[in-house]
């Protein structure tokens, strides 16, 4: 309509993190929900290490990327906050 998601210029604001991506993956309208292309970054002034859909992976390796070990998908605790960025592994 309108007054939809594409013509808002204000960011919108939400309660949580799980409802602020619920939105964000209902405003990209994509077909295939379960296919999300979601990338989060906890320090984007250091992007040494991030977290990626699975979807990605296979043009994260295209594009030279190494991948480390499946975290399992993005978690929220009852409040509705992402639970913390895991911790990064040393081998």
């Amino acid at each position: 309509g309108t007054f939809g998601l594409r013509r808002s210029s204000i960011p919108f604001v939400m309660q949580d993190d799980y409802t602020a991506i619920a939105l964000a993956l209902h405003a990209a309208a994509s077909a295939h929900p379960d296919q999300a292309r979601l990338v989060r970054i906890p320090n984007t002034l250091d992007v040494g290490a991030l977290l990626i859909a699975e979807s990605l992976c296979a043009e994260a390796v295209a594009a030279g990327c190494t991948l480390g070990p499946s975290v399992g998908p993005l978690t929220f605790d009852p409040a509705g906050q992402i639970t913390p960025f895991p911790a990064a592994r040393t081998h």
